[in-house]
């Protein structure tokens, strides 16, 4: 070979010879990057996963309370039944005393008072029970 043709062999050579050196600089680049990325990622992957095992072990660990929390509420829904059955009933006698004597059945001392309390009662009770509904929609 002339010297012409080898002089040429090797210019074509050094910047194949670079370029290819490029490429995998940029390839280990590349890879440094996504590296950095996935362990940044398992950094908060461990902090969800620690979150989520807390969350899971306290439901668990609650579901018993809650279920009884739903049967007492329960027995507190048919008691206060049965008390607010024997306000109303009260205040009706009061109105059929009254009517008898031809007086406002408002003008006995507590008559209001005990509409009144019947009434945030019922909406008490009303709560009590949604709450109850919910708790068992869970289950």
């Amino acid at each position: 070979m002339s010297k012409k043709v080898m002089q040429k062999i090797v210019s074509i050579e050094k910047p194949t010879e670079l370029s290819a050196e490029k490429v995998e600089l940029a390839i280990a680049d590349d890879i440094q990057r996504v590296t950095n990325a996935l362990n940044s990622q398992i950094s908060i992957d461990e902090r969800v996963l620690k979150k989520s095992v807390k969350y899971y072990s306290d439901l668990v660990n609650n579901i018993p309370n809650a279920k009884q929390q739903i049967k007492t509420n329960r027995n507190v829904v048919k008691a206060t039944d049965g008390k607010i059955n024997i306000a109303e009933n009260t205040l009706k006698e009061a109105k059929r005393a009254a009517d008898d004597l031809g007086v406002n059945p408002k003008s006995i001392d507590g008559y209001n008072e005990l509409e009144q309390l019947i009434d945030k009662v019922q909406k008490s009770q009303k709560n009590v029970d949604e709450i109850s509904d919910r708790l068992q929609r869970l289950f």
